[in-house]
């Protein structure tokens, strides 16, 4: 794990949570950093890697997203592996002696991978390594629409989507470009500025309630 000091949002990605979220914790811990950009040194950036790699798997009953009391958590030393497995088959369709990716497996390859590649040709087992740790987060959150929360978020934030999603918000949602209450194509979309640190989740929902009172209000919605 590497040791180094590093700036507020850089940790944020690498743990998939907002910039607030390790603004917040500093603070509980009596440090002073002052915004998303900051740096952070390399004694405090350990205890901060060190903290959430501690963390347990996401469940969905963390989020209160599309899990009724009844349905399994699943959990990484728990059946974890056969979850996944039943989930890849039961995402797959078949074609005349063959099997495309399942549905999930295809997006993040699409929006995370492809992006950045600067080749042709087949998949490398690194990317294929990384698609796999991606599905199984992804997995961990139990969304409904899980396919779109990918397309818009780039696929690297399913603890950011699954909290928008517990928040009200469908993808459709966190898409909008909104500012002063009207869409404002000069803006980031909603999920982006929350991945950046610059929106947080509750200040998101209420901007789109906002939006959405307007349209109603004026019949355009």
């Amino acid at each position: 794990m590497a040791q180094s000091k590093a700036r507020v949002h850089e940790l944020a990605v690498e743990f998939d949570v907002t910039a607030k979220d390790i603004l917040v914790l500093l603070s509980a811990w009596g440090e002073f950093v002052k915004s998303a950009s900051s740096t952070v040194e390399a004694p405090l950036a350990r205890r901060v890697r060190e903290h959430y790699a501690a963390r347990p798997p996401i469940a969905a009953r963390d989020y209160g997203v599309s899990a009724g009391p009844s349905r399994p958590v699943v959990r990484d030393d728990n059946g974890f592996g056969a979850a996944v497995e039943r989930a890849r088959r039961q995402s797959r369709r078949t074609s005349p002696g063959s099997h495309k990716p399942g549905e999930i497996e295809t997006a993040l390859f699409r929006c995370v991978i492809d992006p950045t590649r600067t080749r042709r040709g087949g998949y490398s087992p690194e990317d294929r390594d990384r698609v796999e740790r991606l599905l199984r987060r992804w997995l961990e959150t139990w969304l409904d629409d899980m396919v779109e929360w990918i397309r818009v978020s780039g696929g690297q934030h399913p603890h950011i989507a699954a909290k928008l999603c517990a928040a009200g918000l469908t993808p459709a949602d966190a898409e909008l470009r909104l500012g002063y209450g009207r869409i404002d194509p000069t803006r980031d979309t909603i999920i982006h500025r929350v991945i950046k640190g610059t929106l947080g989740i509750k200040d998101a929902a209420s901007q789109v309630r906002e939006y959405r009172r307007s349209q109603s209000a004026t019949g355009s919605g």
